[in-house]
């Protein structure tokens, strides 16, 4: 997971935009968290060079209570962070 952490990290550096930014124009129901599928589309909206499989399992990753949405904002801060 390491390996995609920072792949992640590197496409947020390269965008120019900060997870705060993409998170905002994808999150549309102000609960403050996404599903798999509005992640899916951020990800893919970054122009990352990500396989659909990593998606879905950094999407599991950051599910930790397995509710089905994330709070992108703080968990991919951390999980960038980590890397």
């Amino acid at each position: 997971m390491h390996a995609l952490a920072e792949q992640l990290k590197e496409t947020f550096t390269k965008s120019g935009m900060t997870p705060e930014d993409l998170f905002n124009t994808f999150e549309k129901d102000g609960d403050g968290e996404i599903g798999k599928e509005e992640f899916k589309r951020m990800l893919m909206s970054l122009g990352a060079n990500i396989q659909m499989k990593q998606i879905e399992d950094l999407f599991t990753l950051l599910d930790s209570d397995g509710g089905g949405e994330v709070d992108v904002v703080s968990r991919t801060r951390n999980l960038c962070r980590q890397s």
